[in-house]
Parts: structure tokens; sequence; C-alpha cells
């Protein structure tokens, strides 16, 4: 191609030349790429949808659970607890509210509520009935109670704490609702 065929042609003739040998192909191309663009663009939206109309209410019902074993943790944990007692403790709540057999999994169930966390992700302490940790100043540690709901995925929620000389401070610093957009 010269500068000539440039001049003559334009950018655009001469663009689709190139396609001319292999139009289905091209055309092929355009409309998978056409396709993906308009998934893009829907799926914030289908999303948006679900989250209004989708998610039942016993999802809400176990997220509240879900907080209110961690302001109960909150309540209780201070330096000289078990970590084994906060364990015990959420799994007593998601019992009392009939939620035992979908706490921390369905057909295999974490028996952990929390662990510490460190240089490494997952450290000492971990908040299992078989720790024998005891919770000291300085410690941080996550707090996840969560639930596996058949037919609609995992709710819960998860916190990092800093275990200080008369409680616990939470260290994550976000809104633990559920946002509805």
């Amino acid at each position: 191609m010269t500068t000539k065929d440039y001049r003559t042609k334009g950018s655009l003739r001469i663009f689709f030349s190139y396609f001319k040998p292999h139009l289905r192909l091209f055309l092929l191309d355009m409309l998978c790429a056409l396709l993906v663009a308009v998934i893009d663009l829907a799926f914030p939206l289908v999303s948006r949808q679900a989250l209004y109309t989708w998610l039942p209410d016993r999802a809400y019902r176990v997220h509240r659970v879900a907080l209110e074993i961690q302001a109960r943790m909150e309540r209780t944990a201070k330096p000289g607890v078990p970590c084994a007692e906060l364990y015990r403790d959420a799994l007593a709540m998601a019992g009392q509210e009939g939620l035992e057999d979908c706490f921390m999994g369905t057909r295999f169930q974490a028996k952990f509520v929390g662990h510490g966390v460190g240089l490494e992700i997952n450290e000492l302490p971990v908040l299992t009935t078989r720790s024998k940790d005891i919770l000291q100043p300085g410690m941080t540690f996550a707090f996840e109670p969560k639930f596996v709901l058949a037919g609609i995925g995992a709710v819960g929620i998860e916190n990092t704490f800093l275990v200080t000389d008369s409680g616990v401070e939470k260290m994550t610093l976000l809104d633990e609702n559920i946002i509805e957009l």
C-alpha cells in the first residue's frame, strides 16, 4: 500500500479491505465483542436487581444473627478469657436460633469462628473449642461467624479485633449492614 493509496481510498476503506477475505470471521468477532460489551453493561443491573428482590428474608435474618454473635463476643472478650469460650458462645447462639446445622458450613463445618492475625494471615490463637489459648493484650484476631444456607450461599461477617487491657477494639471500621443499592 502506497501513500497515494492512503490519500485516495481513506482510512476506513483500507481498514475494511484487510478483512475482506475473512469477512465472516470479522463479523463474528465484532458480534462477540458487542455481546461481551452488553453483558458487561447488564451485569451490575442484574446484580442490583438480585439484591433487591432475590435475596431471601432468611439471608437477612442470618446476617442479623451473625452481627448479634459478634456483639456478644465484643461484650465478653477481654484479657484472660479462653479462646474456646468465644467459640462455644458463638455456637450456642447459632443453636438458639436453630442455625447450628449451617453454622460455619454445612456438610464440612469449620470448627472455629476466628483466628489470630499477624505476619502470616492465619496465626494463633484459633478460636475453637479445643484451643487452650487465653486472650492477652496486644493479640489481634479475625472473628468471622458465617452461615452457609442451601440454595443461597454463605452469609456472615468478618472483622479484625485488637485485644486491649479492658476488652477488644474493632479494627475494621466499615458498615456491616447489607447495603441495598
